[in-house]
């Protein structure tokens, strides 16, 4: 196996010490395994501390997966707060905020529906998640190749929510950014 399989591999599995034995060696974060992807990309999305430890390592969270065209940015939104579970045991808003301090882009869109993060962390009903990608900059005033734009897809229990903390007022018309700039007209 490859070294930078072994890389990919470790991050996959979560294999701390040995992600980091490979990097500390010269592994290069950004090389795409055998498979097209890099180490970031096969890493559980809820996974703080292997991104941490790529990233650290100048890894590139704006990298697309070859096949679907997505970014970590988008798993980050979607995956891993699918299970009711994982969001109970961990702050799972932390990995996207990582990957924004990182400079990864939460405003490049699938390619295949359109939508980016926060339509992704809307329609799941991730409040924090949505507000993390809010004061990283995300879009939430573009619609996805459907027409429709986050707040469109978020349950009215996140949209009350985002309306309590003065973020969104006029149910969905308009939206305040995180440093309650002018309202940005929606529709």
């Amino acid at each position: 196996m490859s070294e930078v399989d072994d890389l990919s591999d470790a991050a996959a599995r979560g294999d701390l010490q040995r992600a980091r034995g490979l990097l500390e060696d010269g592994a290069d974060p950004n090389a795409a395994n055998s498979n097209g992807r890099t180490a970031i990309q096969v890493m559980m999305m809820d996974d703080a501390k292997m991104a941490q430890l790529l990233l650290d390592y100048s890894a590139n969270p704006n990298v697309p997966d070859p096949d679907s065209g997505r970014f970590p940015a988008h798993d980050a939104a979607q995956q891993g707060f699918l299970d009711t579970l994982t969001v109970m045991m961990m702050d799972d808003a932390s990995m996207a905020q990582l990957l924004l301090d990182y400079s990864a882009n939460p405003n490049v869109p699938d390619p295949d529906s359109g939508r980016f993060p926060a339509h992704d962390a809307a329609q799941q009903g991730f409040l924090d998640t949505l507000i993390v990608l809010l004061t990283g900059k995300a879009h939430i005033h573009i619609p996805d190749k459907t027409g429709r734009l986050p707040l469109d897809l978020a349950p009215d229990h996140i949209v009350a929510a985002l309306q309590s903390l003065g973020i969104v007022t006029d149910s969905k018309k308009h939206i305040m950014q995180d440093t309650m700039e002018p309202m940005i007209r929606l529709h």
